[in-house]
């Protein structure tokens, strides 16, 4: 398991109660302000079946749809896009970009 850069930057918006814009790769964008801070989490697996994985997620709020072009184009794996709730990111669904209110890129899926 690992701590990767995703994981920082969430963990220091969290730290901060920053407001981000967060890209998704199906064309959903969302605000942010508020999130859980980062935890370890598994694939749901039972740790003694082959495939058993065990990551660092972070639960994010959703404060403001910007943009979603189909209703159903969110995998419900990760929590229902809606504002109020909650959705995991993780490397499993790493967000294209995230970025601060004024546009500013702090961090850019390679």
């Amino acid at each position: 398991m690992k701590y990767t850069k995703l994981m920082s930057v969430l963990d220091d918006c969290c730290d901060k109660q920053t407001t981000i814009v967060i890209y998704m790769d199906n064309g959903c964008i969302f605000k942010s302000t508020g999130n859980t801070g980062v935890f370890e989490t598994n694939n749901s697996y039972d740790i003694t079946e082959e495939g058993y994985l065990e990551y660092y997620a972070c639960a994010v709020g959703i404060t403001e749809i910007l943009q979603n072009p189909e209703t159903d184009n969110f995998n419900p794996e990760f929590g229902e896009l809606k504002v109020g709730n909650l959705i995991e990111i993780s490397e499993f669904n790493e967000p294209l970009k995230i970025e601060l209110e004024d546009h500013t890129i702090i961090r850019e899926k390679v």
